[in-house]
């Protein structure tokens, strides 16, 4: 919710059949940390703030940072859908 709140959209949540599956060694093998991280380096950045300048409004820097902030969120989850 706070993604869509990040965002500037309306959220809905629906219920969902979920099922748990224990992880066992045939539905894969987890990678460490380390690996993760060497495979998804460009993605896993420190955020920044935006760049701003005198003409440069609060509520446009404010925009940015949020936009600056939803956009590191979605490579944070394009590596975990990939861990999945």
């Amino acid at each position: 919710m706070s993604t869509a709140e990040l965002a500037g959209t309306e959220f809905e949540a629906e219920k969902l059949n979920l099922k748990f599956v224990k992880p066992t060694a045939e539905r894969g093998i987890l990678r460490t940390n380390a690996e993760v991280y060497k495979a998804n380096r460009e993605l896993l950045r420190i955020p920044r703030r935006p760049k701003w300048d005198k003409t440069t409004t609060p509520e446009e820097l404010a925009q940015a940072e949020r936009d600056a902030f939803l956009e590191w969120r979605r490579h944070l989850a394009v590596i975990q859908d990939e861990q999945v």
